[in-house]
Formats: C-alpha cells, sequence, structure tokens
C-alpha cells in the first residue's frame, strides 16, 4: 500500500511539475509576442529557439506556429534572414 502511495505521489508530483513548466513557457511567448506588438527589438534568439523546440512537442498546432513567427522575428531582426537561391 506504501509503494502505491508512494507511486502516485511521484507520478502526480511529475504531472504537476510539467503544468507548471507548460504554463510559465505559455507566459514566455506571451511575453515576447507583447514585445513584438509593442515593436521593440526582438534579440533574444536562445530563448526563442528554446520555446520553438519546447512547443514543436508539447505545444498546440497554433501555439507552434506563434512560436515559429516569434523566432522568424526574432532572426529578422537581428539581421539573420536566409538568402534566396538564386537559380
Amino acid at each position: 500500500m506504501t509503494k502505491l502511495y508512494a507511486g502516485f505521489l511521484a507520478l502526480l508530483l511529475c504531472l504537476l511539475a510539467a503544468c507548471g513548466d507548460g504554463r510559465q513557457r505559455r507566459l514566455q511567448l506571451e511575453e515576447l509576442e507583447r514585445q513584438n506588438r509593442a515593436d521593440s527589438l526582438m534579440t533574444n534568439d536562445s530563448l526563442a529557439r528554446d520555446l520553438v523546440l519546447w512547443f514543436d512537442r508539447h505545444g498546440t498546432p497554433n501555439e507552434q506556429m506563434r512560436a515559429h513567427y516569434i523566432l522568424g522575428r526574432t532572426h529578422y531582426d537581428r539581421g539573420e534572414l536566409p538568402q534566396a537561391p538564386v537559380s
């Protein structure tokens, strides 16, 4: 009985930690979107990349699109847009 309770408690703690991480990631994405709407210079590419990786695994299609858009805007503000191939 005690092992079952301990296992259930460990599972519950893992789920709560995952939910907390998701909430934090969503708040970070919303903050970057606010900066974008305010036309602030966006240069934190490490945060944007981290959000893309997380939302690609755990997010909805809409969240994935939003994260990728923010990463693209960050690359644009940093002057890192890829060159189009010339044929």
